[in-house]
């Protein structure tokens, strides 16, 4: 799997060599109500041509924990668009020892 991640990363960043390139970050804060969770996210977004590789950082806090934003997780998304209305994506995501956790593949049609 790292072999294919890697050989799609090389492709696509070598085919959209002329293509701008865009840098963005996401930042969120989420409270379960029912659980009394909070949870922070962070990361940022490389857009270069069809390519969009996204790294997230999760962070928990509990009741228990008083503010001591615990980090859980993390997520490393790769997706290409082939045209306007269909992309192909990989998601990957990884525990708090960076273990690899699921890895989802999948295809998205928007119409």
């Amino acid at each position: 799997m790292k072999k294919v991640m890697v050989a799609l990363f090389a492709v696509g960043f070598a085919s959209a060599a002329h293509a701008e390139s865009t840098i963005s970050t996401t930042v969120g804060i989420e409270r379960n109500l029912d659980t009394e969770v909070n949870e922070i996210y962070f990361g940022p977004t490389i857009n270069s041509g069809d390519f969009s590789l996204g790294i997230t950082t999760k962070m928990l806090d509990t009741t228990a924990d008083q503010g001591k934003f615990n980090y859980t997780s993390a997520d490393v998304d790769l997706k290409y668009s082939v045209t306007g209305n269909l992309s192909l994506y990989i998601e990957n995501d990884f525990d708090q020892d960076f273990k690899q956790t699921n890895t989802v593949v999948g295809g998205k049609i928007t119409f």
